[in-house]
């Protein structure tokens, strides 16, 4: 147990992301199934992959110290970094050698968990918050999280966590819907994933995004972005800013290269048009 404990501490000091609504569905999601090869960047889809881009940002903003969540709801400004801890509280709970005990998580509404088949080795829970407000927060989560420990004796040996619909609300701020994946080799070594549906109707995908600032201020950083149809790029987003344009920036610009060697830059403007360049290894153009 005082491993699990330690391990729950690292990992809220280190790295890993976290996203509530009315009703609850803890199946569906939002899902990642496009393309993951090195995306071909050229005249037919430098402006698809530089726009669904500079959606991304926003909603991979970074919240306290910690990634938050990709946000299928626009213009949300909260902070989810609470919602990692609720998680790992909860399977500290779960976790005890006296058996299931999940009293100290929500001062109203319920959650529910799997009965654990055993305390070592794989273990796996699988959380269903149903309006859990969280003790000690005005934050209300419904949804599911699952909670996976590749061996429960070992912290070294890996866990991951996996959000699949987790709705979280706030009072003054817009619900958002959370699906991400949280790989961990260790306390301090995660890498995740978050996925989302772009204006265009597509799911896509950021992964190890690293971000400061803020939608007025502008977001400065970089991360990894599969666009669905064309693939994996790198982005680098200087003073990208939000406001005026939906989901959209208002400001700012993105350059994108593949590990093809091929690249592309795009500009966002006030007035909601873009601009941009592409080369393909060979030749190069704008748009």
């Amino acid at each position: 147990m005082k491993l699990f404990n330690l391990l729950c501490i690292s990992l809220l000091i280190s790295a890993c992301g976290g996203g509530g609504g009315s009703s609850l569905s803890d199946s569906g999601g939002v899902s990642y199934n496009g393309s993951t090869s090195p995306a071909t960047i050229n005249e037919e889809s430098a402006e698809d992959i530089g726009t669904a881009a500079g959606e991304s940002v926003k909603r991979a903003a970074s919240s306290s110290s910690l990634p938050s969540a990709i946000s299928i709801v626009e213009n949300n400004e909260i902070d989810l970094s609470e919602i990692n801890e609720l998680v790992l509280n909860s399977a500290t709970l779960a976790l005890t050698p006296s058996g299931l005990n999940l009293e100290g998580v929500c001062s109203s509404g319920s959650i529910s968990v799997n009965e654990p088949t055993q305390l070592s080795g794989a273990v796996t829970l699988n959380f269903v918050y149903s309006q859990c407000k969280l003790i000690n927060s005005n934050i209300t989560a419904n949804g599911r999280a699952t909670f996976h420990y590749n061996n429960y004796g070992d912290p070294s040996s890996g866990f991951s966590i996996t959000y699949t619909n987790f709705r979280v609300s706030q009072p003054g701020v817009d619900t958002v819907t959370l699906n991400m994946h949280i790989e961990c080799v260790n306390s301090s070594s995660c890498t995740y994933n978050s996925d989302f549906v772009g204006s265009d109707g597509n799911t896509h995908r950021v992964s190890s995004f690293s971000f400061t600032g803020n939608a007025s201020t502008g977001y400065n950083g970089s991360a990894t972005f599969y666009h669905s149809r064309y693939g994996r790029t790198s982005i680098s987003v200087n003073s990208l800013t939000y406001g005026s344009c939906g989901s959209q920036p208002d400001g700012g610009s993105i350059a994108f290269s593949s590990t093809n060697g091929t690249s592309g830059t795009i500009n966002f403007n006030s007035d909601c048009t873009v601009s941009g360049t592409w080369n393909n290894g060979s030749t190069s153009g704008s748009f």
